[in-house]
């Protein structure tokens, strides 16, 4: 059965952190993987998803028309998108950024919902966000046929925290992206450390600056490696958002900033370069929906440190040096541990790439397949 299936990606900018890739890759993978369907996708990064999709007769680009302002875009999403999903014929829209439109719409929803922070705990988040989800979430997933979780954590926390039946919640793991999976040859590597001026010896952290990163504990472990005369710097890839100059104060105030280095947002073409030169790739965030980096640097093959703060227990299985995020001397002694203990590291490296070759975005395109078969087929469809 052949389906017409719409796609809403908006973004604020170009800096794509977890859940603006999350939607890049679906609309890849989707229409590499079910080419038999048709999709719509209603986005105001154009060239992203053409970049994404690389012209396929399958996939139509609908350009998101509004002024550069989140409350436009929020006007847009909940009054204009149900009318264009109507226009285009749309069997169902799949709207993978937590809510879909509130107005009424005779095309049926498909929702992600990568987890309920805003609502567990909004002192991790921006207020403006804590408030609209709070406002909406709940209203709008289940007003959604069917809503998507990206791990069993965030699932199991959607019907609890949203009131959801069980039976309209799905989980659908996302895949990570083949360029992880390819060692770069040497040139492309010296490319790299030029580009960035990455030191010889590194520990990596990839991900936005935020509360819920945990980023102080790590600032503290890494100074007690500096004591121990740890060679390596600590370079840190991600952008600045809410609260993240609380972080950046510290760092300055402590004197720790002495081997710290801040890249701020890297491309996702150049960070498989940027992972691979690393010796140690080190998470210690308070909660994940899914945890995409550290999986991305098991594909890298270097060793990972990670707590198991939300998702990140079940994405991460038994690959990853476990730690203790609010204890920054475990943070210290488990890195010491993989860059020193050759067995352990050679064995979480193994478990790593192993444990990142389970999640594939062809195995998710064939789960959403039969999801959206699911709700067109159902009778409550329009």
């Amino acid at each position: 059965m052949s389906v017409k299936i719409g796609i809403n990606f908006q973004s604020k900018d170009t800096c794509y952190s977890g859940v603006e890739r999350y939607s890049l890759g679906l609309i890849g993978a989707m229409a590499e993987f079910a080419p038999r369907h048709q999709y719509v996708i209603f986005t105001n990064r154009s060239q992203a998803v053409r970049e994404q999709v690389i012209a396929r007769d399958n996939v139509v680009i609908r350009q998101s028309v509004y002024p550069n302002s989140r409350v436009f875009r929020i006007a847009w999403e909940h009054l204009v998108l149900p009318g264009l999903a109507r226009d285009e014929g749309l069997d169902v829209l799949h709207c993978p950024n937590y809510v879909c439109p509130l107005r009424s719409s005779v095309v049926p929803c498909v929702v992600t919902c990568h987890d309920t922070i805003a609502l567990d705990h909004p002192e991790w988040c921006q207020p403006s966000n804590a408030f609209y989800y709070k406002l909406v979430l709940k209203a709008t997933a289940n007003r959604a046929a069917c809503v998507v979780a990206v791990s069993r954590h965030s699932a199991e926390d959607v019907r609890r925290r949203l009131g959801i039946a069980s039976e309209r919640v799905r989980v659908v793991y996302p895949g990570l992206d083949s360029g992880f999976n390819s060692q770069l040859g040497e040139k492309d590597r010296s490319r790299i450390r030029s580009t960035y001026h990455l030191p010889e010896r590194y520990l990596l952290y990839v991900g936005n600056i935020e509360p819920r990163k945990n980023l102080p504990a790590l600032l503290k472990a890494y100074r007690i490696l500096r004591e121990r005369k740890l060679p390596h710097k600590l370079v840190l890839v991600g952008q600045r958002t809410w609260r993240s100059s609380n972080v950046l104060e510290q760092v300055r105030r402590t004197g720790g900033s002495e081997g710290i280095i801040q890249l701020g947002y890297v491309p996702q073409p150049d960070l498989p370069g940027i992972y691979q030169l690393a010796d140690l790739y080190v998470c210690p965030s308070l909660h994940e929906g899914f945890g995409f980096p550290p999986l991305e640097a098991m594909a890298s093959g270097i060793p990972v440190l990670s707590s198991g703060g939300g998702a990140l227990a079940e994405t991460l299985g038994d690959a990853a040096y476990p730690i203790d995020p609010a204890d920054p001397s475990a943070i210290a002694a488990g890195a010491i541990c993989l860059l020193t203990d050759q067995e352990t590291r050679r064995e979480c490296i193994r478990r790593g790439i192993e444990r990142s070759r389970m999640f594939r975005w062809e195995l998710a395109a064939q789960q959403l397949q039969a999801i959206y078969r699911e709700v067109v087929s159902s009778p409550k469809a329009g």
